[in-house]
């Protein structure tokens, strides 16, 4: 949220529980004068690179682990989130709260622009004369979508366009709207590219709504399906199956990553970073005052009082 530290030193609110934005994170460090700031960075918030794997140029495998490594995710984390100490990319699709399910499969991807021009040549691309892969008529040129005015997202936007022109792929930045974007673009496919946060608010480590094919949006389920990437892996379904209803733990524990390695083995998005948690409070406000992961900073609002 905007303004989310100006708004607690003018009074106007006694407590916020903004999202990360650039400036609440410039007014944490800077110091906040009669207010509290708590930062819990286990959270439940995962934000990705979502990659529209139904896209002609997004259905290769090849084409969407040459972005992955195209990507310096730690010194992306490292601007945006470093500041409220948060210092490596996300390894997992798993968010903070979920992280003993998780593994860290996605530690393949790192900048290596060898890597990428061995994967895009081997897929029949070759760099044009503006330095862009091209194959046949295709260029490697795509769009990223997220929400129109959330800054830190921007910031990230501009940091992945230049990345991603060093690489030889060209980024247009085409934001919307919350409304537009998930309400019609996503659920559309009109998109190459995105950045959108995966928030879990139970403990429980079930992503079949975010990647099981059947939750791709369509008429069989009304537009109404969650995998907005088009995700579709051969034996991942099974997988997340099992995730959802095996009472074993063991079992359990195996599909999950199993699920982890598929998903990261194929590419079909990209985990960028956890997203901390960030509750800021007058100091008159008194009380066991704490961020609850699962379920926000206010699940114990009736226990919080005005201090002298």
């Amino acid at each position: 949220m905007p303004n989310a530290g100006s708004w607690v030193k003018s009074g106007q609110l006694d407590a916020i529980y903004p999202t990360p934005q650039l400036d609440a994170i410039d007014q944490i460090n800077a110091g906040l004068p009669g207010a509290k700031v708590q930062v819990e960075p286990v959270s439940g918030n995962l934000e990705a690179l979502w990659m529209n794997n139904a896209k002609p140029i997004l259905a290769s495998t090849a084409v969407r682990q040459a972005i992955s490594y195209a990507i310096d995710r730690a010194a992306i984390v490292g601007r945006i989130y470093g500041p409220l100490d948060v210092k490596n990319p996300a390894q997992s699709f798993y968010p903070p709260i979920l992280s003993a399910f998780g593994g860290q499969d996605f530690s393949v991807y790192g900048l290596d622009l060898a890597k990428v021009d061995e994967l895009m040549t081997g897929d029949g691309w070759a760099k044009n004369g503006d330095g862009i892969w091209a194959k046949g008529a295709d260029t490697a040129t795509l769009t990223i979508s997220t929400i129109a005015g959330n800054k830190r997202r921007e910031l990230m936007q501009q940091v992945l366009q230049q990345q991603l022109k060093d690489a030889g792929f060209g980024l247009t930045i085409q934001n919307a709207a919350a409304p537009d974007l998930f309400g019609k673009i996503l659920p559309d496919g009109d998109f190459d590219l995105g950045i959108w946060t995966l928030v879990t608010t139970f403990p429980d480590p079930s992503l079949s709504y975010a990647f099981d094919s059947t939750n791709i949006p369509s008429e069989a389920n009304e537009f109404s399906g969650l995998n907005y990437s088009r995700t579709d892996v051969a034996g991942l379904n099974d997988v997340l199956a099992t995730v959802d209803t095996s009472t074993d733990d063991a079992t359990r524990l195996a599909a999950t990553q199993e699920g982890d390695k598929l998903l990261a083995d194929s590419a079909t998005s990209l985990p960028l970073a956890a997203v901390p948690n960030v509750l800021l409070t007058l100091d008159k406000i008194g009380g066991p005052v704490s961020i609850n992961p699962s379920e926000g900073p206010f699940w114990n609002l009736e226990q919080w009082g005005l201090v002298g």
